[in-house]
């Protein structure tokens, strides 16, 4: 039948939720919602009403928030670092976070400018699989970085791109792979992947010049 489930205010356990046949739908309250989920599906519509709303999802799951109703904005944090997770955004602006998460996720923001973050944590990359510069979306790793061009540092010493081989990013073919060293002071020797993406012919210095990507 036609549900509805209803969230208010912060719900801390691995919930299932399941809407099954009919027109289901996932609603919040006024305010700030949070929201820990373990598996979500056949859900049709959500809207967790104004604020700062956050989706924790710390399961190997697959998470589709595209009919997340535009307008409030939605947090997507991942947690886990035991399964791949493969999560979709919603219409509206985006904001993913990664926590100590050790596998590869994919990730779709879907519409909206959506904000992709990193945390030191990360030990492989994840996929940006529709990383869109048109519609405004950013990658953000000013929380893992010590870089200030005021110090003198080079950007290169801390952040490069390195080019799909079947690709050709220059001319907005193939992907690209963001590596990063956090101190900029192993001259090359401890870059780590963060992020896969399509730049759309961007180069490193487009991005950041741009705004899509956060130092």
């Amino acid at each position: 039948g036609d549900d509805i489930f209803v969230v208010n205010g912060t719900q801390n356990g691995d919930d299932t939720i399941d809407g099954g046949t009919g027109y289901d739908q996932l609603l919040g309250t006024a305010g700030d919602d949070v929201m820990r989920i373990a598996t979500f599906t056949n859900v049709e519509h959500i809207d967790l009403g104004a604020g700062n709303n956050t989706i924790i999802v710390d399961g190997g799951t697959t998470l589709n928030l595209s009919s997340f109703a535009a307008g409030a904005v939605l947090n997507v944090t991942l947690t886990d670092d035991n399964s791949i997770e493969t999560i979709y955004g919603s219409q509206g602006d985006d904001v993913f976070r990664t926590i100590a998460d050790g596998h590869s996720d994919i990730l779709y923001g879907e519409d909206g400018a959506d904000t992709f973050m990193f945390n030191v944590g990360q030990t492989v990359a994840d996929t940006i699989s529709d990383f869109d510069v048109v519609e405004g979306d950013k990658i953000d790793i000013s929380d893992i970085i010590s870089y200030d061009s005021n110090l003198g540092d080079l950007i290169s010493d801390f952040v490069q791109l390195v080019a799909d081989a079947d690709g050709d990013p220059a001319n907005g073919l193939g992907n690209v792979t963001l590596l990063v060293d956090v101190d900029g002071n192993a001259n090359g020797s401890s870059f780590q992947s963060f992020a896969i993406f399509d730049d759309q012919g961007e180069t490193l210095a487009d991005l950041i010049n741009n705004g899509h990507l956060v130092l």
